[in-house]
């Protein structure tokens, strides 16, 4: 079910960004908003400086195009982020900085929020072209629903 999962959002994603030929552009606000008004997440997020966001993932703020981060309080583990990569080769650091993260926030969450590893275990990847995007949600079928609505 989960790879199921993983290969809908990646199509839907992949909609998103190609179109005729030419890529199309992800508008991040659209995107982001869909996602986050859907429901699928249970404590508020909040869009990130990019600094803060760049120093929990391991990255520089030149390492990617685009870059936003939405966190929860803290109380949760909940957290979206979504990347355009400047070329091939950053997508795959994007990606390997995002995994990282998740593997790191299991290993916290187990012994400060241990409710909340179950999320990150679900956690969502989704690598389109040069995008990269990772969700932790409450509620992944409304998620998943957002992104379709969107594709």
């Amino acid at each position: 079910m989960k790879k199921l999962t993983y290969l809908l959002l990646a199509a839907c994603l992949l909609f998103m960004t190609a179109c005729g030929g030419t890529a199309k552009q992800i508008d991040f606000n659209s995107f982001t908003d869909n996602l986050l008004n859907s429901g699928a997440f249970s404590d508020e997020l909040t869009l990130t400086d990019n600094s803060i966001g760049c120093y929990l993932y391991g990255l520089e703020e030149g390492d990617a195009e685009t870059m936003s981060y939405y966190f929860s309080s803290g109380a949760t583990a909940e957290e979206l982020v979504l990347f355009k990569a400047k070329d091939e080769s950053g997508v795959q650091k994007l990606s390997d900085a995002v995994k990282a993260r998740i593997d790191y926030q299991i290993g916290a969450f187990e012994s400060y929020v241990p409710e909340e590893v179950p999320k990150l275990k679900k956690a969502v990847i989704i690598v389109s072209g040069l995008y990269v995007a990772m969700y932790v949600a409450a509620d992944y079928d409304a998620a998943e629903k957002a992104i379709k609505e969107k594709a």
